[in-house]
């Protein structure tokens, strides 16, 4: 089983929890660091703006949806200036 399968795996299971504690922020966080690492970042920035909805400033979720739009408002600018 490689990798992304494995966290797939996870993703599923604290989905599961979160069916049954839909306003668990640390599940919310949980799935979102999850999501991060296989590189799926807007549904990773999703459950990182629930758990700030729940619990305003938590600090972990702030800076991780901080990073992801970074990362999605990165341009490469040199590549339209030839």
């Amino acid at each position: 089983m490689d990798l992304r399968n494995k966290i797939e795996g996870e993703i599923a299971i604290v989905s599961q929890a979160l069916r049954q504690t839909p306003m668990n922020a640390a599940l919310y966080l949980e799935r979102g660091k999850l999501y991060y690492r296989i590189g799926d970042f807007g549904k990773a920035l999703n459950d990182f703006t629930r758990v700030t909805d729940i619990v305003p400033g938590h600090t972990e979720a702030s800076g991780y949806a901080e990073m992801i739009n970074e990362i999605l408002d990165f341009r490469y600018k040199d590549i339209y200036n030839p």
